[in-house]
């Protein structure tokens, strides 16, 4: 994708925070600590290719990020997210232009062109997502043909169903989060979303991780369909 269209594609910098933005910013820095310990193992799993290009949805303040394009040598990585601050910190210590880019985005709608990516990787996102199928047709289309996700969740399920609970008080305290998913809900969402060869690559699970109690992530996997799921010039919105 050349420049021009990045920058149209990403949603601009100086981009208005979104209505989660407050909440995700303290969350970000809570639980920084747990995040950066699971994206290690993430990332020994995504293994990204000489002049790949990688999309990491829910960046944070973008040190995955920084660390995909460190081992990528050649290649460029694009990271968004909810939050402003979280973007703008991104990128006052991290970017480096045409190779690390960041930007906001809305939570719903990855207006990028199709087969813009040859990785993606989404950390902690689809509890965000009402309609988390819809959201993974859009990262489908923007893969290339081969292309490769990773998906970093929390499962419904996990600590013996502790988390189910945590899910209620979660919705009472912080408007972005919809729900946790099972991790066999998450594995029927790539199915229906085209993703092909969709699988669990590995589990964790600590009562205590990085400043978080119950700290518990899922690394599933999966590998771009042979259909398109968006229109050519771009995801159809909501």
């Amino acid at each position: 994708m050349s420049r021009a269209k990045l920058e149209q594609a990403v949603t601009n910098r100086t981009s208005p925070a979104s209505p989660f933005s407050w909440r995700r910013d303290g969350e970000v820095d809570r639980l920084a600590p747990f995040e950066r310990h699971v994206h290690w193992l993430l990332l020994d799993e995504l293994a990204p290719r000489a002049w790949s290009r990688v999309l990491v949805l829910q960046c944070g303040d973008g040190w995955a990020a920084e660390e995909i394009r460190r081992r990528l040598g050649r290649g460029s990585v694009c990271g968004l997210d909810l939050s402003a601050k979280k973007v703008r910190q991104a990128q006052r210590l991290r970017a480096v232009p045409d190779q690390l880019e960041f930007g906001v985005w809305d939570g719903r709608t990855l207006a990028f062109p199709n087969q813009s990516f040859d990785c993606a990787l989404l950390s902690f996102a689809l509890n965000l997502h009402d309609h988390p199928v819809d959201l993974l047709k859009q990262v489908n289309g923007i893969l290339r043909p081969g292309g490769r996700l990773l998906v970093l969740e929390v499962d419904r399920r996990a600590f013996h169903g502790l988390y189910t609970l945590w899910d209620h008080v979660f919705r009472l305290t912080n408007t972005r989060h919809v729900r946790y998913y099972e991790t066999r809900e998450v594995l029927a969402f790539l199915k229906a979303a085209g993703f092909a060869n969709a699988a669990v690559r590995g589990r964790y699970e600590r009562l205590w991780s990085g400043g978080k109690l119950l700290a518990g992530a899922t690394i599933l996997s999966a590998e771009r369909g042979m259909r398109d799921q968006g229109p050519k010039d771009g995801p159809r919105g909501r």
